[in-house]
């Protein structure tokens, strides 16, 4: 039988739970043993009865008996369903108590739930009025932000102008102390650009072959320590590091990007490493074993101060190739730092980069051209400009790009934001310089059939000739042939005359190729020119 009040069945694995559970289990035994009872008493009135009727010869007690057993039967009848009666009130009871205590529990249920509907309601509501409030809010703190991120802007654009200017003029000063200068000459009836440092001409790297060991020396001195000064003041980092001159280091030298910024002190070349470390094996422990990178160097040690590049080249070609690796790496720096810039006029090819003077001053003295005009681009590089957009506080700046823009001291205008105009960069190596410069000089100098006579070799042994005078031309090997002598066998007379030439001669030299302007009256002779005069000539190697 399942209890109404825990619900469960009593079984004979389960103890009781609750007092209903055992009154409901003791139902059954109580009326049996009120059953019993009913019967023993039943059974004793009966007895009584028949006893006390065996006494007397009266026959009423039969009858008494059966109105009694029909009493007693009766009464039997009448106690059990009263009892059934009982336990289904009893039943009923429980269950409608039950009912209402779920009725109850409903009834609290759907109060706690309307209650909660209210407060959630309540809770809508404030959301909403808070959700309004901190959108207005947070739209005037945006707006705020952004006004204060404006002013910061502003005034971070400012002292970068500022900071643009201050580096710009530190260059140019620099440059002008150095004495970077610009001049025209005339060569070839060509007006052409001349470009000094201190005094002294920076050459084109191709022209080389014609420059002195000492004034070729002296400017690449010049050009390295003005280039330092430089990226000092735009606080750049030289892809090739620039070794200037100091204690127990006369000359500068410059290393290949791959050894540069090692943290090393590195000797001068030729001398000995001067070691610090002890015998010691703690000392060993820290003495770095790794071999020293060389450098190179950006000077020409000749034997007299007459020597050109072409007399150090024959002498040591190995220290010839470590010096053009040297000037190579000079201009491939000077080609960066015009690049970094946004300048991108002579650094396209090998040949532009090796004017290393027109850089320099386009980059430091040359005032700024027009959009137009900026640069020259490749048909590559305008692609990708087209497909560069820079950041929106960048995007100014890029359109106006100035001296000492990209700095690696700049959070402003970092150059990982200058990135693009290194992108689209042919010569990202400086291999790409050294190898057609040395294959242009070094073809130069052994195709060179062409020697520059000064003016003492012109005087000596030069023969005078008037324009009235005649010269004998005649056939050399027929008169040696035949046993004739040199007059004999002349075979015809020209007279010397002058004549306007309005052309100009090209003429061959061992230092290259020049236009040399003839635009004037010239005596025509065989032996020689007019007394005064100096020019080039093709004579016998001496040598042999």
């Amino acid at each position: 039988m399942e209890c109404d009040i825990c619900m469960r069945s009593y079984s004979s694995r389960l103890p009781f739970c609750c007092p209903s559970c055992a009154r409901s289990v003791l139902y059954e035994p109580r009326l049996r043993n009120a059953k019993l009872l009913l019967e023993k008493e039943h059974l004793a009135s009966r007895i009584e009865s028949i006893h006390s009727s065996a006494k007397g010869t009266d026959k009423t007690p039969n009858t008494l008996e059966v109105r009694q057993d029909g009493q007693a039967i009766t009464r039997w009848s009448v106690e059990s369903r009263n009892i059934q009666k009982a336990q289904a009130k009893d039943r009923t009871k429980v269950i409608h108590e039950h009912i209402q205590t779920l009725r109850a529990e409903i009834k609290a249920f759907r109060e706690e739930i309307a209650k909660r509907k209210a407060m959630l309601q309540k809770k809508r509501s404030e959301w909403s009025t808070i959700k309004s409030a901190v959108s207005e809010r947070q739209k005037a703190s945006s707006e705020k932000a952004q006004e204060e991120i404006k002013k910061i802007t502003q005034s971070w654009d400012t002292i970068q102008n500022k900071a643009i200017e201050t580096r710009s003029f530190l260059c140019r000063e620099a440059a002008h102390l150095h004495g970077l200068r610009q001049r025209k000459k005339m060569r070839g009836g060509v007006v052409r650009d001349q470009y000094t440092i201190g005094g002294i001409p920076l050459l084109d790297l191709k022209d080389i072959n014609s420059a002195k060991a000492n004034e070729l020396t002296t400017s690449l001195n010049n050009t390295a320590h003005l280039v330092v000064l430089i990226s000092f003041y735009l606080s750049l980092r030289l892809p090739a590091e620039i070794t200037l001159p100091h204690r127990n280091y006369p000359l500068p030298t410059i290393f290949t990007p791959t050894n540069s910024y090692q943290g090393r002190e590195v000797p001068f070349l030729g001398t000995t490493p001067t070691s610090s470390s002890t015998n010691s094996p703690a000392g060993s422990r820290h003495t770095d074993l790794r071999p020293l990178p060389r450098p190179r160097p950006l000077f020409i040690e000749p034997e007299n101060l007459k020597d050109k590049t072409p007399h150090i080249a024959k002498r040591d070609s190995t220290a010839f190739a470590f010096f053009l690796e040297g000037i190579s790496l000079l201009a491939w720096d000077i080609a960066w730092l015009c690049r970094s810039q946004g300048m991108y006029a002579g650094t396209e090819s090998w040949e532009d980069v090796c004017n290393m003077g027109r850089n320099l001053w386009n980059l430091l003295i040359a005032p700024p051209q027009s959009p137009a005009l900026l640069r020259v681009l490749s048909g590559r590089d305008v692609r990708q400009q087209r497909t560069i957009t820079p950041s929106a506080h960048l995007a100014a700046p890029y359109r106006s790009l100035r001296l000492g823009h990209f700095s690696h001291d700049s959070a402003h205008s970092f150059p990982v934001n200058g990135a693009d105009f290194l992108r689209g960069w042919k010569l990202t190596k400086y291999t790409m310089i050294v190898d057609p410069l040395k294959r242009a000089l070094i073809g130069e100098m052994s195709n060179a059939e062409w020697e520059m006579l000064e003016q003492d070799e012109w005087d000596d042994g030069g023969e005078q000739f008037r324009a009235d005078e005649a010269v004998f031309i005649r056939n050399r090997n027929s008169a040696e042939m035949e046993g004739r002598s040199s007059f004999d066998d002349a075979r015809s007379i020209m007279t010397a005359r002058t004549e306007r030439r309005s052309e100009d001669r090209r003429v061959e030299t061992d230092r290259g190729k020049e236009l040399v302007d003839a635009d004037a009256d010239a005596t025509v002779a065989v032996s020689g020119r007019v007394k005064g005069t100096s020019g080039w000539t093709k004579v016998k190697n001496r040598e042999k």
